[in-house]
């Protein structure tokens, strides 16, 4: 153990990994910075950070080449929505200023796929492993029922005042520190356990269901993958830990007398938000229906519906799926309709490392995610999923090799 903290030590002590770190944790930050200074265009900080991290990378990748055969997929989506971009111009329909910010949320941060093949994912994944723990820990100061924001100022208090019930939150919302919560929890239940409780307490916190359901179905990847190996005992002392871990969790809410009111009202309103959804889901596929090519970016999701406020298409804030389907047309379909395909392929094989068990897990929590969030829109979210979709289609290009 003393060898993998020492190597840990150094690793960080790297002037690559502190300049990728500063920067990553500085666009996380970003959100919060534009919230304190009232200014919306300070959110375009992420232009020269993404366009920094590349440059700055250049010299470290730990790739030869920034595409393979198998990255064809998604070289024509990305062609494609270009392509559609260009077409949606013309129509009377499109909203040119949810189609600039959608431009910006939503398809600039696919440049973290081609980030993926400039810095190698052990070095990645233990950056935002420390992003997450500041986050949570920021999460933690904020958290109104702890009381720790009311000795902070009236700067705490601007993010205080945009929290739901319940659901705690970093500089942005439940909904992005949720998802990078279940991102954190999943690298760290591979890589270093020591801090998983840490983080599984704001993935508890975040109040977030898909967030619980995306770290959920790591747990069964690991428990499938031993289960094929004949690893028994591994899954035996993976049930122990948890249990020990939830027991853990409990006694912390009792001693601290921590009111756990708002789990059970998260369960208890899944038929209303089913419903809810269900609604919304329904409307992105007639928005499918009648504009198969897609509406274009920005014109559904919550850019849409919060920066917007047009209602030439239905709205579609609550499932990414059918955002995309509606906002991508057949063209997202078909990319994600082969993503999906993959990583059924994937995760039904022997995983041989670490490393591809972390790769998907992150991404089949993503896709669950996906079910009843927008997680491409969420502010640096987006960005480190793109980065994670990099990693997955690498994998892809090393266990289907073409001739």
């Amino acid at each position: 153990m003393k060898f993998k903290e020492d190597k840990f030590l150094l690793l960080i002590q790297k002037p690559s990994f502190l300049l990728n770190f500063c920067l990553l944790l500085l666009y996380s930050l970003v959100s919060g910075i534009y919230k304190i200074a009232d200014n919306q265009i300070l959110m375009l900080l992420n232009v020269p950070i993404i366009l920094f991290l590349l440059k700055s990378n250049c010299n470290i990748q730990s790739s030869t080449c920034l595409f393979y055969k198998y990255d064809l997929f998604f070289l024509l989506y990305v062609l494609y929505l270009l392509f559609l971009e260009i077409v949606v111009l013309f129509n009377v329909r499109t909203n040119f200023y949810g189609l600039l910010i959608g431009l910006f949320l939503d398809v600039f941060p696919i440049i973290g796929f081609i980030y993926s093949r400039k810095i190698k994912f052990d070095f990645f994944v233990n950056i935002l492993l420390l992003i997450a723990l500041l986050h949570l820990f920021i999460g933690i100061l904020l958290y109104p029922p702890f009381g720790i924001y009311l000795v902070l100022g009236s700067t705490a208090e601007i993010f205080v005042d945009q929290m739901l019930f319940g659901r705690m939150s970093s500089v942005s919302g439940s909904l992005a520190f949720g998802n990078l919560m279940m991102y954190g929890c999943i690298i760290s239940f591979f890589y270093n356990r020591k801090l998983l409780p840490f983080l599984l307490f704001g993935l508890i916190f975040s109040s977030q269901r898909s967030s619980w359901g995306g770290f959920l179905l790591c747990i069964l990847l690991y428990a499938y993958q031993n289960f094929r190996t004949g690893k028994y005992k591994s899954v035996l002392l993976l049930s122990i830990s948890l249990l020990f871990v939830g027991l853990c969790v409990c006694a912390v809410f009792l001693i601290f007398d921590i009111d756990l009111s708002f789990i059970e009202y998260r369960f208890s309103r899944l038929t209303e938000a089913g419903d809810e959804r269900s609604i919304q889901w329904v409307h992105g596929l007639e928005n499918f229906v009648n504009n198969p090519i897609g509406t274009g970016i920005g014109q559904v999701g919550h850019v849409a519906a919060r920066y917007t406020k047009d209602d030439a298409y239905y709205w579609v804030a609550d499932g990414d799926y059918f955002r995309i389907m509606s906002e991508h047309g057949i063209g997202g379909i078909l990319f994600y309709l082969m993503f999906l395909f993959f990583f059924l392929l994937i995760f039904c094989s022997k995983l041989k490392s670490k490393k591809e068990c972390t790769i998907v897990s992150l991404i089949g929590a993503s896709f669950v995610q996906m079910v009843g969030s927008n997680i491409h829109e969420f502010y640096f979210n987006n960005f480190i999923l793109w980065v994670f979709v990099g990693y997955f289609w690498m994998l892809v290009n090393s266990k289907f090799k073409l001739g």
